[in-house]
């Protein structure tokens, strides 16, 4: 039953990724540090009424901010019609409709937004379609009578992956993104360019399988304008020492050392612990930590 149940909650696992799913190995070995945040998540599957709930709370260390968000969804006995609510303490309120597999390997998703607060309202229109060869992600948010489009798509052949996304704003009647990636995906190594920022960025990656349970990974970024302007180079690894726990970390140029735990205490509990150590002013320079706590019943 339970089985059953989860796949509305995990569709699109198959086919060929997303555009944003392109590069995935990679961005698991360098991970995400949730540094200067203390994140508390609690969720579970009802599956007896359909019901799957996650509420979560956030605290900011620096800005001192909490924000807190309980969102709920429901899904038909079919299980591909999915209706969802979210409330956060920022006074916003979403209903979400999903229709899951109308044709194959397709969704569509409608999500309208009310600020109780202010009154800004805001609707999102979109779909999501994937095969073994194509992956079209296309969504038109309205907000401010200014509706805005974005799109992405995603094609391979073999191991090659190929994607572009793109951003078009109605109110200036221009496109203001174009980003591309190109992938390759073998067993032992993959490798990522991507091209992204107008242009702006430009960044090669490879990961691959160091030594049993250790995972590698380099990414080089050039960037033109703002803070990081240059290059960058960054070297991640990450060691699974069992299904429960694992460990990664990575190292830049600019000397910044980030470190992470994943800890699975039990079969609904587990912690998370991150740093962020800036290398080149151990002694005053503006080090971060971060906690999470999960629990799913």
């Amino acid at each position: 039953m339970s089985g059953k149940f989860c796949n509305p909650w995990t569709h699109g696992e198959g086919g060929l990724p997303y555009y944003a799913e392109l590069g995935k190995k990679i961005r698991d070995v360098f991970g995400a540090y949730a540094v200067g945040l203390f994140n508390m998540n609690v969720s579970g599957v009802m599956t007896d009424y359909g019901i799957k709930f996650s509420d979560g709370l956030h605290a900011n260390k620096e800005t001192g901010d909490v924000f807190g968000v309980i969102e709920t969804k429901f899904a038909s006995e079919q299980k591909n019609i999915i209706f969802g609510q979210k409330w956060t303490s920022n006074n916003d309120l979403s209903g979400e409709f999903l229709l899951i597999d109308f044709c194959q390997g397709a969704l569509a998703k409608l999500v309208g937004t009310f600020n109780t607060k202010n009154n800004k309202k805001s609707l999102l229109i979109g779909t999501d379609y994937r095969n073994n060869r194509i992956a079209l992600n296309l969504a038109a948010e309205f907000k401010d009578k200014s509706p805005i489009v974005k799109g992405a798509i995603a094609g391979g052949y073999e191991n090659f992956g190929l994607g572009y996304f793109t951003h078009f704003e109605s109110k200036d009647s221009k496109f203001v993104t174009h980003d591309f990636r190109v992938s390759y995906d073998a067993e032992k190594f993959t490798l990522l360019g991507a091209l992204e920022n107008e242009f702006k960025v430009i960044s090669a990656a490879i990961q691959g399988r160091l030594v049993d349970n250790v995972d590698g990974a380099l990414e080089v970024k050039h960037s033109k304008g703002g803070d990081n302007d240059g290059v960058l180079v960054t070297v991640g690894v990450k060691y699974t020492h069992n299904e429960d726990c694992v460990l990664r970390g990575k190292v830049d140029s600019k000397a910044m050392l980030g470190l992470s735990l994943t800890q699975t205490i039990n079969d609904t509990t587990a912690i998370s612990l991150c740093a962020m150590i800036e290398g080149q002013n151990i002694s005053k320079g503006k080090h971060q930590l971060g906690f999470g706590l999960n629990v799913h019943f």
